[in-house]
This record gives C-alpha cells, sequence and structure tokens, in this order.
C-alpha cells in the first residue's frame, strides 16, 4: 500500500489518530546507500533572502529554522537560508506559488521568473 494512501486511509476510517501511532504503522523505508553518490563538499550552494506572504505562515515555521526567519513590519515572512544549487530549490520555491518571492540572489530571482514563465506558457 502507497504510504501516503495509507495514512489518509487511517486517517478516514478511524477519525482520529496519533503521530505514533502513524509513525508506528508508516515507518519509511529508505536505501541505505541513497546519498552515496553525492559529495556533499562538492554541491554547490546558494543563499537565499525570500519573502514569504501570511497566507504559508505554517509552511515557513514548519520547514524553516526559526533562527532563519524575521517577520518583517508589514506582516511578511523573510527567511535566509543556504540549500543545495540545483533543480530541486527551483521546484521546492515554485511550490510556493505566487507567496513567495526571491529576493536574493538576482540570477535566482531571474531564473525563477523565466521558470513561472515557462509554466504559464503551458496554459
Amino acid at each position: 500500500m502507497n504510504r501516503l494512501f495509507g495514512i489518509v486511509y487511517c486517517l478516514l476510517e478511524k477519525r482520529k489518530v496519533t503521530a505514533r501511532e502513524l509513525a508506528d504503522h508508516f515507518e519509511r523505508k529508505i536505501p541505505e546507500k541513497i546519498w552515496d553518490h553525492l559529495d556533499w563538499a562538492e554541491v554547490q550552494k546558494v543563499t537565499l533572502k525570500i519573502k514569504f506572504d501570511q497566507s504559508v505562515a505554517f509552511r515557513v515555521f514548519d520547514e524553516f529554522d526559526p533562527d532563519c526567519i524575521r517577520e518583517d513590519k508589514d506582516g511578511y515572512f523573510t527567511v535566509e537560508t543556504t540549500y543545495p544549487e540545483n533543480e530541486w530549490v527551483y521546484s521546492y520555491l515554485l511550490s510556493f506559488g505566487s507567496h513567495a518571492e526571491v529576493m536574493e540572489p538576482s540570477y535566482v530571482r531571474a531564473r525563477m521568473k523565466k521558470k513561472f514563465a515557462e509554466g504559464l506558457a503551458l496554459y
């Protein structure tokens, strides 16, 4: 059974389930050597400055270290964080849609603009 499907089924069936129950029944099985091909010292990293609106505050506080988050006077949240610079980081940023704006660095901002335009062109 698909892990996500199993969790949803369990929640619908029981209506109430604890995190411990979910963890006991739906443990992830991750191959031990999944990261062996990567040399983390060689992976290029990028430090991002991202502005988030309030509608995604739950994600901001779930997904970023609290020390990286600053609440601005205008109600937005600014996050400064470092990630490996690869296609994953762009997909991750796109997952916030119009609720996040890359402020820095400028080349990442430009690449995000291009990616949004490419996606829009599909529709």
